[in-house]
């Protein structure tokens, strides 16, 4: 498998996203008059996400997303292969919940995310340090939005909360299904803040049947 191929795999809504944009600019091109260098440079805007907020992204959505539906599966997975967190820096991560926190491994952003999962496993929260709050949010929209069939997304919450470097965005999403008992509460919380402890905060919550 290429490169190419793989990144498709591992991260299907950015190649969805790449597939719509490239059918869009070949339609446009197809009804208009060739444009000026000025023209294409003004009509179509290139999105290039900061690499921090792309690794959250990822690590979200090939882990709390991917294995939605076999979170213990996941979990021991994740025990015997990632760096587990002593239990006194990990209880800042389990929001007073029994559980484990680990370090997720990165080749480029390395100690800049975190990993924690409850104990029977109910949810899957992933933190990042670091990562550009616009470009996280322009990220999740399409993954939360575009759920993996046959689930549904219906967009609950959408609230701003506190002030200065303490201002927080949350948005929660319900994954539903027509048949079957799961369902999905998934949140993302970010902060515009490069000082904030915590600058983006993803997780998925298993809702009893």
């Amino acid at each position: 498998m290429t490169d190419r191929a793989a990144q498709l795999r591992v991260c299907p809504w950015v190649a969805v996203w790449c597939i719509a944009a490239l059918f869009c600019a070949r339609t446009a091109m197809a009804q208009t008059p060739a444009p000026t260098t000025a023209q294409t440079t003004a009509q179509t805007p290139v999105f290039h996400p900061e690499p921090r907020a792309l690794d959250f992204a990822k690590n979200f959505s090939d882990h709390c997303i991917a294995q939605k539906e076999n979170l213990p599966s996941l979990r021991a997975h994740i025990s015997r292969r990632w760096r587990t967190m002593p239990p006194a820096q990990a209880s800042a991560f389990l929001s007073g919940l029994r559980g484990d926190a680990w370090y997720v491994p990165s080749i480029e952003n390395e100690g800049n995310m975190v990993l924690s999962m409850d104990a029977p496993v109910t949810f899957c929260a992933l933190f990042a340090r670091r990562a550009a709050w616009a470009d996280t949010e322009t990220l999740f929209q399409w993954m939360l939005q575009a759920p993996d069939l046959p689930y549904t997304a219906e967009k609950i919450d959408d609230i701003w909360s506190g002030e200065g470097h303490h201002k927080r965005h949350t948005v929660t999403y319900l994954w539903s299904r027509p048949q079957g008992p799961h369902r999905l509460i998934i949140t993302l919380t970010t902060s515009e803040s490069d000082i904030a402890s915590i600058q983006a905060l993803a997780s998925v919550r298993l809702l009893p049947p």
